[in-house]
């Protein structure tokens, strides 16, 4: 699969692209990149859909945020990034599928982008403003490194391991992954929340026109389940949130069949 470069707002942009028909665009987490994605991508997904997945901004191949504000990946930034994006590829009436900051980010882009289609989320629970930090996620080294620029090798270490369930070997590309993120990515996103930042992802899929897929591993040591349920979303696709037994925070990654599987037929509902 060939890798796609397009420049949006003077930064050099990094995607692949599989497949034709209905545009499913993947957006990643805090210091990672595409590569999280990379078993849906070379999945048989591509037979029916058209599969982009871009590096966000500071992430991955694509380029650093500039010239430096201090708003530089903040949530906003980074949808405005995802609008242009959409935009720029005739894919506007996407689904967005986002894993963990990534799902925060697919929830904040969509009252931009009226026409999406749908949107699924792993790992994200949807926060309210003001956010529940303490309620939504779970302490640890995964929320510590989350917002911290400056880490350490042993740091990194901890939060890769901690973010996969139990006997999953760590990819190569996790660590890759975090030392190549600008780090002002991490070091702007505490100011970013504390800061009234985020929008009201609560309120959004309140106002959802089409069903949410929220997707958890039952063994995810960042988010927490007991919060998400408490909400008591409305247009959960299914009724529900889909609960994947033996997982951990990457879901698609750790049981890419079960995903794939439960991504397809989301698909599939939507088109009906």
């Amino acid at each position: 699969m060939d890798t796609k470069t397009v420049t949006i707002n003077g930064l050099r942009i990094s995607y692949q692209e599989q497949g034709s028909g209905r545009p499913v665009v993947f957006v990643h987490g805090n210091s990672c990149s595409r590569k999280d994605f990379s078993k849906q991508m070379q999945s048989d997904l591509a037979a029916n859909y058209r599969l982009i997945v871009p590096d966000l901004p500071g992430h991955g191949e694509s380029d650093w945020a500039r010239p430096v504000t201090e708003k530089d990946y903040w949530a906003s930034y980074l949808t405005d990034f995802l609008v242009e994006f959409c935009r720029r590829l005739d894919c506007d009436d996407a689904v967005l599928v986002g894993y963990s900051y990534g799902g925060h980010l697919a929830l904040e882009t969509i009252p931009q982008l009226p026409t999406l289609r749908g949107a699924v989320v792993i790992g994200a629970p949807p926060l309210g403003n003001p956010p529940r930090m303490e309620d939504a996620f779970l302490p640890g080294p995964v929320i510590e490194v989350a917002f911290s620029a400056n880490v350490t090798d042993d740091d990194i270490t901890r939060r890769n391991r901690a973010i996969l369930s139990d006997g999953v070997p760590v990819p190569d590309h996790y660590a890759e992954d975090f030392k190549r993120t600008d780090p002002r990515v991490r070091g702007n996103l505490g100011p970013c929340v504390l800061s009234g930042g985020l929008l009201d992802e609560v309120e959004i899929v309140k106002k959802l026109q089409f069903p949410l897929a929220i997707v958890h591993g039952e063994s995810d040591s960042l988010v927490s389940l007991d919060y998400m349920k408490s909400l008591n979303l409305p247009n959960l696709w299914q009724g529900d949130i889909r609960v994947i037994a033996g997982c951990g925070h990457p879901v698609q990654w750790e049981q890419p069949e079960i995903f794939n599987a439960l991504l397809g037929q989301y698909l599939a509902d939507l088109e009906k």
